[in-house]
C-alpha cells in the first residue's frame, strides 16, 4: 500500500514540477494543469492573456506583460512589467499590505472571494513614478491570516479595472491531500 502511494506521489509531483515549469519558460505552451484564462469578461479578447504558474497559483496576466527574474530571501517573489505596469506577487506570510496608505483621500476596499479563498483587494493613488496601487491579499484559511499578496502598479491612476481582471483569474493549484488524515 505504501508503495502505491509513493507512487501517487511522485508521479503527481513530477506533473506539478513539470506544469510549473513550462508555465513559466514559454508563452505559446499550454501546461497539462492550467485551465484557460477564465475570470475574465466574456467579451474580452483573451488573446491578449496567457496563464501564468506563480508557486502553488496561476494567474492570467496581458501578454506584453515580461518577467523579470528576481532574487528573494524566500522564493516567494514574482515580477512581470511592461512600459505602464508593474505587477508582483509575494507569496508569503510576509505579504505587503496598506497601512498608512488607509488614509489616502482615494484609498478603496473590499473583502470577497478568489477561487473560494477569502480576500482583501485594495486601491489607492499616490504620487510619484506609479500613481496607480493596486493589491490583493488572500487567506488560505477562513479564520487565518492573510499570507499571500499580488500588487499592479501602473505610471497612470485608475489602474483598479486591470487589476482586478487579472485578481478574478486566480486559481489555486490543486496539491494532493494526505490520506492518512
Amino acid at each position: 500500500m505504501n508503495y502505491i502511494k509513493s507512487i501517487f506521489y511522485v508521479g503527481y509531483a513530477v506533473i506539478l514540477l513539470s506544469s510549473f515549469m513550462v508555465g513559466q519558460r514559454s508563452d505559446d505552451v499550454k501546461p497539462p494543469l492550467l485551465m484557460a484564462c477564465d475570470g475574465l469578461e466574456k467579451s474580452e479578447d483573451v488573446t491578449n492573456w496567457r496563464r501564468v504558474v506563480l508557486g502553488g497559483i496561476s494567474i492570467c496576466i496581458p501578454t506584453n506583460l515580461r518577467e523579470i527574474k528576481q532574487r528573494c530571501f524566500d522564493g516567494g517573489c514574482y515580477r512581470f512589467e511592461n512600459e505602464e505596469f508593474v505587477l508582483t506577487a509575494d507569496l508569503d506570510p510576509a505579504a505587503g499590505r496598506p497601512t498608512s496608505q488607509k488614509r489616502y483621500p482615494s484609498y478603496n476596499e473590499q473583502y470577497t472571494k478568489v477561487d473560494g479563498k477569502p480576500a482583501w483587494i485594495w486601491y489607492f493613488e499616490r504620487t510619484g513614478e506609479y500613481k496607480g496601487n493596486s493589491g490583493i491579499n488572500i487567506k488560505l484559511k477562513e479564520d487565518g491570516e492573510y499570507v499571500m499578496g499580488l500588487y499592479l502598479y501602473s505610471k497612470e491612476a485608475g489602474n483598479h479595472k486591470l487589476a482586478n481582471k487579472i485578481f478574478n483569474t486566480i486559481r489555486f493549484l490543486p496539491f494532493p491531500t494526505n490520506p492518512e488524515k
